[in-house]
Formats: C-alpha cells, structure tokens, sequence
C-alpha cells in the first residue's frame, strides 16, 4: 500500500545515529537523561555548514565590509540626487539670468549670419542660448536655420 499525505511516511534508517548527542559525554548533572530526539536537519543545507552559528555576532570584518557598502550606496545616492539638481537648475538657469525684454524691434538676418550671431548682436551681455529661444519663439521658427535678408521679430534689451 502506498504512503498517503495523511500517513507518516516511514524512514529505514533511524535517525538517531545522525544527531549529536544533547549533553556532552562524561556530563553527570541532576535529573534524567532526555532521549536523543531531535527534529533532523536536512543535509547540505548552508546552515548545517560546520562551525555555523546564526545566533553569532559578525566579525569585524563583516561589519566593516557592510559598513563600506552601506557607505558607498548614499554617496552615490547623494551624487545622483546633486545632479538631478544641477540638471534642473541648468535648464531654468538661462531663462533666470536673461531678463524680460522691454519692447520688440525688426532685425534682418546679415550674410553669413546665424540666429545665435543675430541674437549676439541684438542683446550683448546676455546669455546667447535664452534670446535665441525668445527669438524662435517670437518668429515661430521650427528650426535655427535662417537666410540672409530674412526679417525677425527680435526682443529688445535696455
């Protein structure tokens, strides 16, 4: 007959033979000597491993090591959040730094001249990036391609 899940399944072997004993030899203390019986461990499992103990405090060196990891991982995670600041910073910086125009003017695009060299000329001192942007956004331009004798509507700085 088979072994059902509801029946123990039966071992050929005892396992007595593979428990340690629970009082060391020669140990003659009071009371009665409990039997060998233990709930087995399975073998080859990691906590079975000789000289392993859970229940013991890590070495130094562990803890340093952990130490050093745990160390490594909020530097990065500071790095990382130090440049997503920087990144968002960056990108509303030129906007901060050019001020509002006061007026607008018509300018025509010279030989040889970019939108960049257009909006040099049009506002000196200002950061080139943030008045092309205003020029683009002026003019409806698509791109930063212009042709010499092209008019642009360009922001005009006091």
């Amino acid at each position: 007959m088979a072994a059902t899940f509801a029946e123990p399944a039966r071992r050929t072997t005892s396992t007595h033979d593979r428990l340690a004993p629970l009082r060391p030899a020669g140990h003659h203390g009071a009371g009665p000597r409990r039997s060998g019986h233990r709930t087995p461990v399975p073998a080859g499992t990691r906590c079975t491993a000789p000289g392993h103990d859970p229940r013991q405090i890590a070495s130094w060196e562990t803890i340093a090591r952990r130490r050093a990891s745990a160390t490594a991982v909020l530097v990065g995670a500071l790095l990382a959040a130090g440049v997503w600041v920087l990144v968002i910073v960056g990108n509303n910086y030129a906007d901060a730094v050019a001020p509002d125009p006061t007026g607008t003017a018509v300018v025509y695009v010279r030989s040889g001249e970019s939108l960049s060299s257009v909006a040099a000329r049009v506002a000196p001192g200002y950061p080139v990036e943030a008045v092309v942007e205003r020029i683009r956004e002026l003019n409806d331009l698509a791109s930063s391609g212009v042709v010499p004798g092209q008019p642009l509507l360009v922001p005009r700085y006091r």
